[in-house]
């Protein structure tokens, strides 16, 4: 992409997060269609994780073998020949990433700066939220994992965010899936933390630590 195409990108999903909070959104969960960018994804992973293109790059929709070395040498040649730099992240999203990833990281820097919490989802959520964290390592408090992908990369960008994901489904969707799993499995955690009976509700006393 162009500066001016990342800018671009970059600004819709901050202004995406601007909208969506005026509308009364507490909580945005991210997705994409995922047909062809996990190359991008995986290359992000390499860079930002430093790891090797054969530690990152995964099956996608389902390659065969020697798809998938075709696909491991494009991630080598996208890296070789753009050369991006871990510590320049907006060039190297310009460099490597897609418009889909970079609205993705103006979605989440959007939630840090709105203080809107947003969902990780898939692997190429996760690459975006990796570039986001690069960019602003305080980004990771407004962020929340879903899933951890089935994809290579996926558990290695994550950590890139110091998160860990609660989902481990061996997963390979994106399209918000895990995103919409993880809502369902926060409402149930605080249905449990508040209606649960309480010691003093039940007469039993609480346990004492033996010295």
């Amino acid at each position: 992409m162009t500066a001016a195409e990342t800018e671009k990108a970059l600004i819709a999903g901050l202004d995406t997060v601007r909208d969506l909070k005026k509308s009364g959104t507490k909580l945005i969960i991210s997705g994409e269609m995922g047909i062809g960018n996990t190359t991008s994804a995986a290359a992000i992973a390499s860079v930002l994780c430093g790891l090797p293109p054969e530690k990152v790059t995964g099956r996608g929709a389902g390659l065969t073998a020697e798809g998938l070395r075709k696909k491991t040498d494009a991630v080598r040649r996208a890296v070789e020949v753009n050369a991006p730099s871990p510590d320049e992240p907006i060039e190297l999203l310009q460099k490597i990433g897609g418009a889909e990833i970079a609205a993705m990281t103006g979605l989440f820097l959007g939630g840090a700066h709105y203080r809107v919490p947003v969902v990780i989802d898939g692997v190429i959520s996760a690459a975006a939220a990796a570039v986001a964290c690069a960019v602003e390592p305080l980004c990771a408090e407004f962020m929340l994992a879903s899933h951890c992908s089935g994809e290579p990369a996926g558990e290695g960008l994550l950590g890139f965010c110091g998160l860990k994901a609660p989902i481990n489904a061996g997963l390979r969707l994106g399209e918000g899936t895990g995103g919409a799993l993880l809502v369902a499995l926060l409402d149930g955690a605080l249905a449990l933390y508040n209606n649960s009976h309480r010691f003093d509700e039940t007469n039993i006393e609480r346990y004492v630590e033996l010295k």
